[in-house]
């Protein structure tokens, strides 16, 4: 129970950080929500380009992931194992663009496993 609710905490946490920018655009009624990485005591990071990679292989959190450049049809997948299992997907395929931040606050048990695909240069951060 404790680690579902510190997973619920880090969770909501990461949210409210990572999207608390707002700005007002001059002259305007226009708002837009700037995303923002949440930043976490105790996160850690690991770089990984154009292979899947092993990340952490205990019971943790995922931040979120920066993908500094992708091409060449990037996929990125991230498993809660310590490799890829079909039964232990934490998030689906999807297609990173370069330059972006992607919020993923997911709790996972097992180990977190990144699968990637086409030639890409990302970062996840996690506990």
């Amino acid at each position: 129970m404790k680690k579902y609710l510190e997973g619920l905490v880090f969770g909501v946490t990461g949210l409210l950080i990572g999207m608390s920018c707002w700005s007002i655009a001059a002259g305007t009624n226009t708002y837009q929500l700037q995303v923002t990485a949440p930043v976490v005591s105790g996160t850690r990071y690991a770089n990984f380009t154009a292979a899947s990679s092993v990340i952490n292989t205990q019971e943790g959190f995922i931040a979120g992931v920066f993908c500094a450049s992708a091409s060449s049809t990037p996929t990125l997948q991230f498993y809660d194992y310590a490799s890829a299992s079909v039964s232990s997907v934490l998030t689906g395929v999807f297609t990173p663009a370069a330059a972006t931040y992607y919020v993923l606050p997911f709790h996972y048990n097992n180990g977190l496993y990144v699968a990637t695909g086409g030639t890409i240069n990302c970062t996840v951060s996690y506990q």
